[in-house]
């Protein structure tokens, strides 16, 4: 089943945010909403500014009209303010979009968990966005080294991460506030250490598990 484009896609004067402050505020909501729902049919990649510039979403080649560059940034913070968008970079040059909130994400990968008896099981990120038993899961195929960590954040109380040290060894790692850092104190040692986990996850999810205790903590 192909994409089906909303009826303000062929509409020429969309490819131009209006001045008016109202009839702005309504294009935006379609810009997201179209942006929203692109992104999800084809599991949109993370990307820079003018690289968007060029795909079908922002681009169509049939009217042979492109929302212009500083436009696209404007729909691009306005995903942000909805919780829909991570800059990737200071400069606002890459983004990622994530169609459900992280917060939405994180109910689902727990439901999926709880559901299946899965709860006070390990499993690498590979396995919840890759593996075979998540195969008809919404979460599957999330990328794992940007929109996973930050849909588990949501699950900060939740969530016991263990991190493989160099040696094979496991370090238990817990959820704490972001401004403690992880610093174990040797590699070849268990230890426990409080770590924000979107930082741990994004800085080596290569070898990054999770663990989910029964209960909410």
């Amino acid at each position: 089943m192909s994409f089906v484009w909303p009826w303000q896609y062929s509409f020429p004067p969309f490819f131009t945010l209006q001045p008016n402050g109202e009839t702005r505020q309504k294009q935006l909501a379609a810009w997201c909403a179209l942006a929203l729902a692109y992104s999800q049919e084809h599991r949109l990649p993370a990307m820079t500014v003018r690289e968007a510039q060029d795909i079908p979403l922002f681009a169509n080649h049939r009217l042979q009209r492109k929302l212009p560059l500083e436009s696209i940034q404007v729909v691009l913070e306005e995903l942000r303010k909805n919780g829909n968008l991570e800059w990737l970079d200071k400069n606002k040059t890459s983004f990622l979009i994530m169609w459900k909130r992280p917060e939405e994400w994180g109910k689902l990968i727990y439901q999926w968990v709880s559901k299946n008896g899965l709860t006070n099981s390990v499993f690498t990120l590979y396995e919840l966005v890759s593996g075979d038993d998540t195969e008809n899961e919404e979460f599957h195929g999330l990328d794992e080294a940007f929109s996973l960590p930050h849909c588990l954040t949501f699950l900060s109380g939740v969530v016991r991460g263990v991190l493989l040290s160099s040696q094979g060894f496991a370090l238990q790692v817990a959820v704490a506030h972001p401004s403690r850092l992880y610093s174990p104190s040797r590699d070849d040692e268990l230890v426990t250490v409080p770590i924000p986990l979107d930082l741990w996850c994004s800085k080596s999810p290569q070898h990054c598990c999770l663990k989910f205790p029964h209960k909410p903590v």
